[in-house]
Protein backbone atom coordinates (compact mmCIF):
# COMPACT_ATOMS: atom_id res chain seq x y z
CA UNK A 1 0.00 0.00 0.00
CA UNK A 2 1.11 3.52 -1.13
CA UNK A 3 0.47 7.01 0.11
CA UNK A 4 1.09 10.66 -0.90
CA UNK A 5 -0.71 12.44 1.63
CA UNK A 6 2.78 14.05 2.96
CA UNK A 7 4.53 13.54 -0.22
CA UNK A 8 6.81 16.52 -1.19
CA UNK A 9 7.71 17.34 -4.72
CA UNK A 10 11.37 18.72 -4.90
CA UNK A 11 12.96 18.68 -8.27
CA UNK A 12 12.08 18.10 -11.73
CA UNK A 13 13.77 18.04 -14.61
CA UNK A 14 11.97 18.39 -18.43
CA UNK A 15 12.84 17.55 -21.45
CA UNK A 16 10.89 17.40 -25.24
CA UNK A 17 11.10 13.95 -27.07
CA UNK A 18 10.59 14.06 -30.90
CA UNK A 19 9.13 11.48 -33.17
CA UNK A 20 12.16 9.03 -34.24
CA UNK A 21 10.86 7.86 -37.32
CA UNK A 22 10.50 11.71 -38.27
CA UNK A 23 14.09 12.38 -36.95
CA UNK A 24 12.44 14.82 -34.52
CA UNK A 25 15.52 14.49 -31.99
CA UNK A 26 15.69 15.65 -28.18
CA UNK A 27 15.41 19.04 -27.28
CA UNK A 28 17.52 19.05 -23.58
CA UNK A 29 16.53 21.45 -21.19
CA UNK A 30 20.13 23.50 -19.87
CA UNK A 31 18.59 23.04 -15.55
CA UNK A 32 16.04 21.67 -13.67
CA UNK A 33 12.27 23.78 -13.28
CA UNK A 34 12.14 26.32 -10.96
CA UNK A 35 9.36 25.32 -8.78
CA UNK A 36 7.34 28.13 -7.37
CA UNK A 37 4.78 26.74 -4.30
CA UNK A 38 1.94 26.95 -6.89
CA UNK A 39 3.46 25.13 -9.97
CA UNK A 40 4.86 22.70 -7.37
CA UNK A 41 1.27 21.45 -6.11
CA UNK A 42 -0.06 21.47 -9.91
CA UNK A 43 2.58 19.03 -11.01
CA UNK A 44 2.16 17.08 -7.73
CA UNK A 45 -1.37 16.49 -8.54
CA UNK A 46 -0.67 15.87 -12.42
CA UNK A 47 2.09 13.02 -11.63
CA UNK A 48 0.58 11.41 -8.85
CA UNK A 49 -2.95 10.86 -9.81
CA UNK A 50 -2.77 8.17 -12.39
CA UNK A 51 -0.73 6.22 -9.92
CA UNK A 52 -3.04 5.30 -7.17
CA UNK A 53 -3.70 1.98 -8.21
CA UNK A 54 -2.83 -0.75 -5.68
CA UNK A 55 -0.72 -2.82 -8.67
CA UNK A 56 2.96 -2.99 -8.99
CA UNK A 57 6.10 -3.81 -10.55
CA UNK A 58 9.77 -4.74 -10.46
CA UNK A 59 12.49 -3.83 -13.01
CA UNK A 60 13.93 -6.63 -14.33
CA UNK A 61 16.48 -8.06 -17.21
CA UNK A 62 16.74 -11.48 -18.64
CA UNK A 63 20.32 -11.40 -18.46
CA UNK A 64 20.38 -9.40 -14.89
CA UNK A 65 18.90 -6.45 -13.35
CA UNK A 66 22.38 -3.99 -13.49
CA UNK A 67 21.80 -4.31 -17.67
CA UNK A 68 18.24 -2.54 -17.07
CA UNK A 69 19.33 1.12 -17.87
CA UNK A 70 16.18 2.84 -16.12
CA UNK A 71 17.11 0.64 -13.38
CA UNK A 72 20.44 1.86 -13.61
CA UNK A 73 19.40 5.58 -13.52
CA UNK A 74 17.11 5.51 -10.95
CA UNK A 75 19.87 4.17 -8.57
CA UNK A 76 21.95 6.40 -8.92
CA UNK A 77 19.81 9.56 -8.47
CA UNK A 78 19.01 7.63 -4.60
CA UNK A 79 22.27 7.81 -4.05
CA UNK A 80 23.08 11.02 -5.23
CA UNK A 81 19.63 13.42 -5.60
CA UNK A 82 21.82 16.17 -7.13
CA UNK A 83 22.60 14.10 -10.58
CA UNK A 84 18.89 14.17 -11.22
CA UNK A 85 19.42 16.56 -14.33
CA UNK A 86 22.79 14.40 -15.68
CA UNK A 87 20.83 11.21 -15.56
CA UNK A 88 17.55 13.21 -16.51
CA UNK A 89 19.38 13.69 -20.16
CA UNK A 90 20.34 10.00 -20.60
CA UNK A 91 16.66 8.73 -19.63
CA UNK A 92 15.65 11.28 -22.32
CA UNK A 93 17.84 10.14 -24.94
CA UNK A 94 17.49 6.45 -24.04
CA UNK A 95 13.31 6.93 -24.54
CA UNK A 96 14.23 8.30 -27.51
CA UNK A 97 16.14 5.31 -28.86
CA UNK A 98 12.91 3.15 -28.15
CA UNK A 99 10.30 5.18 -30.39
CA UNK A 100 10.84 3.22 -33.40
CA UNK A 101 6.81 2.58 -33.66
CA UNK A 102 5.47 5.22 -36.11
CA UNK A 103 2.11 5.20 -33.19
CA UNK A 104 4.27 7.03 -30.70
CA UNK A 105 3.78 10.79 -30.52
CA UNK A 106 6.49 13.40 -29.46
CA UNK A 107 6.10 14.50 -25.95
CA UNK A 108 6.99 16.00 -23.05
CA UNK A 109 9.26 14.11 -20.46
CA UNK A 110 9.79 14.60 -16.96
CA UNK A 111 11.81 13.11 -14.33
CA UNK A 112 11.08 13.90 -10.75
CA UNK A 113 12.53 13.69 -6.99
CA UNK A 114 9.93 13.02 -4.02
CA UNK A 115 10.23 12.68 -0.54
CA UNK A 116 8.48 11.19 2.13
CA UNK A 117 6.18 8.87 0.33
CA UNK A 118 4.37 6.04 1.94
CA UNK A 119 4.89 2.71 0.95
CA UNK A 120 4.20 0.11 3.68
CA UNK A 121 4.08 2.28 6.76
CA UNK A 122 7.70 3.06 5.52
CA UNK A 123 8.36 6.52 4.86
CA UNK A 124 10.64 6.39 1.64
CA UNK A 125 11.97 8.73 -1.60
CA UNK A 126 10.72 8.04 -4.91
CA UNK A 127 11.93 9.05 -8.48
CA UNK A 128 8.88 9.59 -11.13
CA UNK A 129 9.04 9.35 -15.20
CA UNK A 130 6.37 10.64 -16.61
CA UNK A 131 5.50 11.30 -20.53
CA UNK A 132 2.95 13.94 -21.43
CA UNK A 133 1.90 13.88 -25.40
CA UNK A 134 -0.91 15.84 -25.85
CA UNK A 135 -2.28 19.56 -25.39
CA UNK A 136 -5.32 21.07 -25.21
CA UNK A 137 -6.70 24.21 -26.07
CA UNK A 138 -8.22 26.81 -23.38
CA UNK A 139 -9.30 30.36 -22.95
CA UNK A 140 -8.01 32.65 -20.99
CA UNK A 141 -10.05 35.68 -19.88
CA UNK A 142 -8.46 38.68 -18.39
CA UNK A 143 -10.04 42.69 -17.62
CA UNK A 144 -8.16 45.34 -19.14
CA UNK A 145 -10.05 48.71 -17.87
CA UNK A 146 -13.39 48.53 -18.03
CA UNK A 147 -13.83 45.29 -20.55
CA UNK A 148 -13.28 41.82 -20.52
CA UNK A 149 -11.33 40.41 -22.99
CA UNK A 150 -10.58 36.68 -24.22
CA UNK A 151 -6.89 34.81 -25.73
CA UNK A 152 -7.03 31.57 -27.02
CA UNK A 153 -3.80 29.25 -25.75
CA UNK A 154 -2.48 25.66 -25.20
CA UNK A 155 -1.46 23.62 -22.61
CA UNK A 156 -1.22 20.68 -20.43
CA UNK A 157 -4.35 19.36 -19.04
CA UNK A 158 -3.41 18.55 -15.44
CA UNK A 159 -6.38 15.87 -15.22
CA UNK A 160 -4.75 13.58 -18.70
CA UNK A 161 -0.98 12.26 -18.06
CA UNK A 162 -0.38 9.30 -20.75
CA UNK A 163 2.86 7.85 -19.76
CA UNK A 164 3.69 7.55 -15.67
CA UNK A 165 5.92 5.87 -13.73
CA UNK A 166 6.94 6.47 -9.83
CA UNK A 167 9.47 4.04 -8.42
CA UNK A 168 9.62 3.76 -4.64
CA UNK A 169 13.21 3.43 -2.92
CA UNK A 170 12.89 0.34 -1.30
CA UNK A 171 13.99 -3.87 -2.29
CA UNK A 172 16.59 -2.40 -4.63
CA UNK A 173 17.39 -6.30 -4.78
CA UNK A 174 14.26 -7.03 -6.53
CA UNK A 175 14.33 -4.58 -8.85
CA UNK A 176 12.40 -1.49 -6.06
CA UNK A 177 8.95 -1.20 -6.38
CA UNK A 178 7.06 1.35 -9.39
CA UNK A 179 3.77 2.02 -10.11
CA UNK A 180 3.07 2.54 -13.70
CA UNK A 181 0.38 4.00 -15.97
CA UNK A 182 0.14 3.78 -19.70
CA UNK A 183 -2.82 5.10 -21.08
CA UNK A 184 -1.29 3.54 -24.67
CA UNK A 185 0.09 0.53 -24.26
CA UNK A 186 -1.46 -1.73 -26.84
CA UNK A 187 -1.20 0.79 -29.39
CA UNK A 188 2.55 0.97 -29.34
CA UNK A 189 4.23 -2.23 -29.01
CA UNK A 190 4.70 -2.04 -25.43
CA UNK A 191 6.94 1.10 -26.11
CA UNK A 192 6.57 2.41 -22.00
CA UNK A 193 6.76 -0.30 -20.09
CA UNK A 194 8.75 -3.19 -21.93
CA UNK A 195 11.05 -1.52 -24.23
CA UNK A 196 11.62 1.92 -21.92
CA UNK A 197 11.30 0.78 -18.52
CA UNK A 198 11.34 -2.84 -18.92
CA UNK A 199 9.38 -4.04 -15.89
CA UNK A 200 7.23 -6.55 -14.81
CA UNK A 201 3.97 -6.65 -12.74
CA UNK A 202 5.58 -7.59 -8.98
CA UNK A 203 4.27 -10.86 -7.65
CA UNK A 204 2.19 -9.96 -4.27
CA UNK A 205 -0.60 -10.93 -2.75
CA UNK A 206 -2.88 -9.02 -5.18
CA UNK A 207 -1.04 -10.23 -7.93
CA UNK A 208 -1.97 -13.61 -6.68
CA UNK A 209 -5.51 -12.79 -5.48
CA UNK A 210 -6.36 -11.05 -8.95
CA UNK A 211 -5.01 -13.74 -11.11
CA UNK A 212 -6.12 -16.59 -9.73
CA UNK A 213 -9.89 -14.72 -9.23
CA UNK A 214 -9.07 -14.82 -13.12
CA UNK A 215 -8.78 -18.40 -13.09
CA UNK A 216 -11.77 -19.14 -11.41
CA UNK A 217 -13.69 -17.04 -13.47
CA UNK A 218 -12.52 -18.31 -16.88
CA UNK A 219 -12.73 -22.37 -15.80
CA UNK A 220 -16.20 -21.86 -14.62
CA UNK A 221 -17.11 -19.86 -17.76
CA UNK A 222 -15.66 -21.49 -20.42
CA UNK A 223 -13.44 -25.09 -19.79
CA UNK A 224 -16.37 -26.07 -17.65
CA UNK A 225 -19.44 -26.80 -19.74
CA UNK A 226 -16.92 -27.97 -22.62
CA UNK A 227 -15.61 -30.77 -20.26
CA UNK A 228 -19.06 -31.57 -18.24
CA UNK A 229 -22.58 -31.03 -18.48
CA UNK A 230 -23.17 -28.33 -16.55
CA UNK A 231 -26.29 -25.95 -17.01
CA UNK A 232 -26.09 -22.06 -16.77
CA UNK A 233 -27.69 -22.58 -13.46
CA UNK A 234 -24.55 -24.60 -11.97
CA UNK A 235 -22.28 -22.26 -13.85
CA UNK A 236 -23.97 -19.36 -11.77
CA UNK A 237 -23.57 -21.54 -8.68
CA UNK A 238 -20.08 -22.22 -8.87
CA UNK A 239 -19.58 -17.94 -9.48
CA UNK A 240 -21.73 -17.22 -6.58
CA UNK A 241 -19.71 -19.89 -4.76
CA UNK A 242 -16.37 -18.57 -5.92
CA UNK A 243 -16.87 -14.94 -5.16
CA UNK A 244 -18.24 -16.03 -1.69
CA UNK A 245 -14.93 -17.92 -0.93
CA UNK A 246 -12.81 -15.43 -1.53
CA UNK A 247 -14.93 -12.76 0.22
CA UNK A 248 -15.21 -14.55 2.97
CA UNK A 249 -11.47 -16.16 3.53
CA UNK A 250 -8.58 -14.66 4.79
CA UNK A 251 -6.22 -16.65 2.75
CA UNK A 252 -5.99 -18.68 -0.06
CA UNK A 253 -5.15 -22.77 -0.17
CA UNK A 254 -5.81 -24.48 -3.49
CA UNK A 255 -7.02 -27.45 -1.50
CA UNK A 256 -9.61 -26.08 0.84
CA UNK A 257 -10.98 -23.69 -2.12
CA UNK A 258 -11.35 -27.01 -4.38
CA UNK A 259 -12.60 -29.04 -1.06
CA UNK A 260 -15.37 -25.66 -0.98
CA UNK A 261 -16.43 -24.94 -4.62
CA UNK A 262 -14.98 -27.51 -6.89
CA UNK A 263 -15.49 -30.78 -4.43
CA UNK A 264 -15.88 -33.37 -7.14
CA UNK A 265 -12.33 -34.95 -7.84
CA UNK A 266 -12.88 -34.77 -11.57
CA UNK A 267 -13.84 -31.19 -11.27
CA UNK A 268 -10.80 -30.47 -9.01
CA UNK A 269 -8.35 -32.59 -11.19
CA UNK A 270 -10.03 -30.68 -14.38
CA UNK A 271 -9.51 -27.25 -12.44
CA UNK A 272 -5.83 -27.63 -11.33
CA UNK A 273 -5.01 -28.33 -14.87
CA UNK A 274 -6.63 -25.46 -16.54
CA UNK A 275 -4.61 -23.29 -13.90
CA UNK A 276 -1.51 -24.69 -15.29
CA UNK A 277 -2.35 -23.86 -18.83
CA UNK A 278 -3.16 -20.43 -18.11
CA UNK A 279 0.17 -19.92 -16.13
CA UNK A 280 2.21 -21.38 -19.05
CA UNK A 281 0.44 -19.02 -21.78
CA UNK A 282 1.17 -16.24 -19.67
CA UNK A 283 4.64 -17.28 -18.24
CA UNK A 284 3.42 -16.68 -14.70
CA UNK A 285 3.49 -18.98 -11.73
CA UNK A 286 0.43 -17.97 -9.21
CA UNK A 287 0.87 -19.71 -6.12
CA UNK A 288 -1.67 -22.27 -4.60
CA UNK A 289 -1.15 -20.57 -1.11
CA UNK A 290 -1.24 -16.88 -0.30
CA UNK A 291 -2.95 -14.36 1.68
CA UNK A 292 -5.57 -12.28 -0.19
CA UNK A 293 -5.91 -9.05 -1.06
CA UNK A 294 -9.08 -7.24 -0.06
CA UNK A 295 -8.61 -4.77 -2.58
CA UNK A 296 -7.87 -7.22 -5.38
CA UNK A 297 -11.26 -9.41 -3.88
CA UNK A 298 -13.16 -5.70 -4.37
CA UNK A 299 -11.91 -5.42 -8.12
CA UNK A 300 -12.05 -8.62 -9.23
CA UNK A 301 -15.86 -9.80 -7.85
CA UNK A 302 -16.88 -7.41 -10.41
CA UNK A 303 -16.11 -10.13 -13.04
CA UNK A 304 -18.22 -12.70 -11.64
CA UNK A 305 -21.47 -11.70 -12.49
CA UNK A 306 -24.03 -14.37 -12.67
CA UNK A 307 -26.15 -13.45 -15.79
CA UNK A 308 -28.38 -15.99 -17.95
CA UNK A 309 -28.99 -14.44 -20.65
CA UNK A 310 -32.58 -15.44 -22.60
CA UNK A 311 -32.52 -14.03 -26.49
CA UNK A 312 -32.77 -10.88 -26.07
CA UNK A 313 -35.53 -10.56 -24.00
CA UNK A 314 -34.53 -11.08 -20.42
CA UNK A 315 -31.11 -11.15 -18.47
CA UNK A 316 -31.92 -13.14 -14.71
CA UNK A 317 -29.18 -12.12 -12.00
CA UNK A 318 -28.65 -14.97 -9.78
CA UNK A 319 -27.14 -14.15 -6.27
CA UNK A 320 -27.91 -17.27 -4.01
CA UNK A 321 -29.65 -20.09 -3.40
CA UNK A 322 -29.82 -22.39 -6.49
CA UNK A 323 -32.13 -24.03 -5.55
CA UNK A 324 -34.28 -21.42 -5.88
CA UNK A 325 -34.21 -21.19 -9.68
CA UNK A 326 -35.07 -24.33 -11.92
CA UNK A 327 -35.16 -24.96 -15.79
CA UNK A 328 -37.47 -26.63 -17.32
CA UNK A 329 -39.14 -27.10 -21.10
CA UNK A 330 -42.59 -26.70 -22.63
CA UNK A 331 -43.60 -29.21 -25.18
CA UNK A 332 -46.41 -27.44 -26.36
CA UNK A 333 -44.85 -23.84 -26.81
CA UNK A 334 -41.35 -25.84 -27.65
CA UNK A 335 -39.38 -23.20 -25.41
CA UNK A 336 -37.60 -23.37 -22.29
CA UNK A 337 -38.81 -21.58 -19.33
CA UNK A 338 -37.20 -21.41 -15.86
CA UNK A 339 -39.17 -21.00 -12.58
CA UNK A 340 -38.01 -18.35 -9.98
CA UNK A 341 -39.22 -19.00 -6.16
CA UNK A 342 -38.99 -15.98 -3.64
CA UNK A 343 -41.33 -15.00 -0.43
CA UNK A 344 -41.28 -11.04 -1.17
CA UNK A 345 -41.11 -8.68 -4.11
CA UNK A 346 -39.50 -5.24 -3.49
Amino acid sequence: MHDFEDTVLKTVSLHRIGNKPDEEGVRISQKTLSLTNDITQLLTTYFLTPVKKEVYFNFYDERSLERNFVYNAVSQIFDNPNCLYEQSVALAQYLYEQGENPKIKNGDFFVAYFEKCLFDDEEVPAVGLFKSESRDYFLKIYTKENDCEMLGDSGIHIGKLEKACLIFNTQKENGYVACVHDAAKNAEGGYWIDLFLQVCERADDFYFTQNMMTVCKEYISKQLPEEFEVTKIDQADLLNRSAQFFKENDSFDMEHFTETVLPDPATTRSFKSFKQGFERERDMTINNQFDLSESAVKKQSRIFKSVIKLDKNFHIYVHGDRQLIQRDYDDEAKMHYYKLMYKYEE
